[in-house]
Parts: C-alpha cells; sequence; structure tokens
C-alpha cells in the first residue's frame, strides 16, 4: 500500500465519522454509501429487477458474487453493488466488509486512476490493498478498538461485526500500530445499556460513541 493512499484514507475515515456516521457499531456501511451525494447502494435482486435481467446475470455482469461498482464517466457517479441476497447466504459481516471496501475504491479514487491506461498488475494489487484497508479502518477504527479495551481479536468481531479471519488482522494491526493520541481523542466513549468501568471489559455487541466535534478543521 502506498504510504500517501495510507495518509489519505486516515484522514477520509475521520470526516466519514464527523460528517456521515452516527457513531453505532457496528456500522452500516451502506448507510454511509446512501448519503453520499454521488453514490448509490443497490442490492444485486434490486438490480436485476430494474434491469429487467437475472440475479446470475448480474453476478456474471459483476464477475464477482460478492459485489461491484460502476462508475458512469459522464455524470461523475456510482453505483455501488452488493449481493446480499438469500440465495448467497453471505454472513452480514462479509456483506459490510464488501459494502465498506467498494466504497474504500471510490473515495480513494481508483476508478479516476483507472482511466490511465498504464496501470500494471501491481497497481491493481495496491488499490485492493488500500480497498481493505479501508474497509478494516471504517469498521474498526483503532483508536475505538483503544478506548473500548480489546483484549482478543474476538472483541473485535464480536464488537465490530468482522469476521473472525478480519478481526485477526485487525489486531494484529492494532498491536503494531502507535495510536496517534490527538486522533484517540477523537473518540469518546458513551455505553448507557451498562455499567462500564475504565478497567473492564465490555459485555455488549453494540456500542455507542460520540465524536468530538472539533478534532477535524
Amino acid at each position: 500500500m502506498r504510504d500517501n493512499v495510507q495518509l489519505q484514507i486516515d484522514r477520509t475515515i475521520f470526516y466519514l465519522y464527523r460528517n456521515f456516521i452516527d457513531p453505532v457499531f457496528p456500522i452500516e456501511p451502506s448507510i454511509v454509501i446512501r448519503k453520499i451525494p454521488y453514490c448509490r447502494y443497490i442490492s444485486y435482486d434490486r438490480l436485476a429487477y430494474v434491469s429487467h435481467t437475472t440475479y446470475q446475470d448480474v453476478i456474471a455482469a459483476c464477475n464477482s458474487l460478492d459485489g461491484c461498482t460502476q462508475y458512469d464517466i459522464k455524470k461523475d457517479r456510482y453505483l455501488i453493488a452488493i449481493n446480499d441476497s438469500d440465495k448467497y447466504s453471505a454472513s452480514k459481516a462479509r456483506i459490510r466488509w464488501t459494502s465498506a471496501h467498494e466504497l474504500g475504491h471510490v473515495l480513494i479514487g481508483h476508478f479516476i486512476e483507472l482511466l490511465d491506461t498504464d496501470k500494471n498488475p501491481s497497481d491493481i494489487k495496491d488499490m485492493e490493498e488500500e480497498a481493505d484497508y479501508f474497509a478494516a479502518s471504517l469498521l474498526a477504527p483503532l483508536p475505538a478498538i483503544r478506548f473500548l479495551r480489546a483484549k482478543r481479536p474476538a472483541d473485535i468481531r464480536d464488537w465490530f461485526g468482522l469476521s473472525q479471519t478480519a478481526a485477526e488482522y485487525r489486531w494484529t494491526d492494532y498491536q503494531r500500530t502507535k495510536i496517534d493520541e490527538h486522533m484517540a481523542n477523537y473518540f469518546k466513549i458513551f455505553c448507557p445499556r451498562s455499567n462500564i468501568k475504565d478497567n473492564q471489559r465490555m459485555n455488549t455487541r453494540r456500542i455507542d460513541i460520540v465524536a468530538d466535534a472539533g478534532f477535524i478543521g
């Protein structure tokens, strides 16, 4: 992943939390997508219906069982299509991850980059890694993990709605990343449905947080 892009992603995540995200975990990326003026979210089933085609045809057109994004160059708009069909039976964690991953491609600017025909396979690999980093940062921000005092990957899995594999990767990121104190202060814990003390482990899966509105100018 390119260093300058990682910084861009970090800044974008905090912008989203301030402007578009209701601070309740687990985050629902589909709601975030619908709040962005130039993005539209649609399910595979709905896309099949409005296109007068079949569910299988949509999978073939998207070339993905999970999801895809279509960029309309003339209108500068994005259609993010996600497979949340009962026919697929994907877990909610997988659907959230795919939605966040596709949003990452949009907000990082990958579709604009792809207009450059000189892109090579290593560039595409970087883009996929960057979209994954965006998804992980959106769904489970490291400052929030710190404030919630996660003790193991299972905590991240349960609180943030990740798959076990994604939670383990995020746990590794959490252990090896120095969290900037200024960024950490962005998150303030607010959990009215529990009697959590500072040194107690979280015992609820759905967590409310409030953001310090003065953090991002």
